[in-house]
């Protein structure tokens, strides 16, 4: 939470913490910002 930005550290708790995840490990909630967490995690060629 201190370092990360808001929307890493949102999907960080929703996923861990929120119990909204859903019934599949891994599934992260529609409201998250999912497009600001797929950019950062583009590698640029």
């Amino acid at each position: 939470m201190r370092w990360a930005p808001p929307e890493v550290a949102d999907a960080f708790c929703a996923a861990r913490l929120g119990g909204d995840g859903g019934a599949a490990f891994g599934t992260l909630p529609h409201t998250l910002d999912l497009r600001a967490l797929v950019e950062r995690a583009r590698v640029e060629l």
